[in-house]
């Protein structure tokens, strides 16, 4: 009688230690998750967002609650970029490409250049993709100034004239 007790305390204790560690880990994930310094979003395989984290939110100036169900390609893309964000989407869901750079748009109506990477996962037992997308305007505003310094530099052994 006490050995059949102490099979039962232990089995109890043994589903106790593994809900904790379980709990544990979604908290350790949605910690990642939630601070990652990149956008990241969990979409359906139609573009739907599914899930977001805080720095999506703020690439696109709205809450987590008015991000979810919207489209990336039609509501979260500027209308010249649209139909390259749906090409490259279902390339992406293909695993055609897992790197495409392209255009978000912000709740002001104000696009700003990214770069996304996707990975295809299952959420909520359904395929989805997986997108960190990363705002790469101080890269577009570095290449534009390395660009304009290199046309308007003197060949190579003469002094600048400088008026």
């Amino acid at each position: 009688m006490l050995q059949m007790l102490a099979d039962q305390c232990a089995g109890a204790l043994e589903r106790v230690h593994a809900e904790q560690a379980l709990r544990e880990t979604q908290r350790r994930f949605r910690d990642l998750f939630e601070n990652s310094p990149d956008a990241i979003f969990v979409e359906d395989l139609d573009g739907t967002v599914l899930d977001s984290n805080l720095a999506a939110c703020v690439l696109h100036g709205m809450t987590r609650d008015q991000l979810i169900g919207k489209n990336a390609a039609d509501d979260l893309s500027p209308p010249a970029w649209r139909e390259a964000a749906r090409s490259d989407f279902q390339k992406l869901v293909a695993g055609k490409l897992s790197l495409v750079e392209g255009e978000s748009l912000t709740v002001s109506g104000h696009a700003i250049p990214v770069e996304v990477r996707a990975a295809r996962i299952e959420y909520g037992g359904k395929p989805a993709l997986l997108l960190h997308v990363r705002d790469i305007t101080e890269r577009h505003a570095a290449a534009a100034a390395l660009q304009s310094s290199e046309c308007c530099s003197a060949p190579s052994g003469q002094i600048p004239w400088t008026g």
